[in-house]
């Protein structure tokens, strides 16, 4: 029988709405973030290299 993962990425910080600076919150990019620590070896330990996501 196949399997399938399903992650829900809601809220991760991609892009901003109109009142993100009432928030302290504008420019925020959780995902780009994200990927940068991990191409420049900063994320989580036997983490590094490019963030492969395919299907985003």
């Amino acid at each position: 029988m196949a399997k399938a993962i399903l992650i829900i990425l809601d809220s991760l910080g991609i892009g901003g709405a109109p009142d993100a600076s009432l928030y302290n919150d504008k420019g925020s990019n959780t995902f780009g973030s994200i990927a940068l620590a991990c191409l420049n070896g900063n994320a989580d330990i036997g983490r590094e290299g490019a963030l492969r996501v395919p299907n985003l």
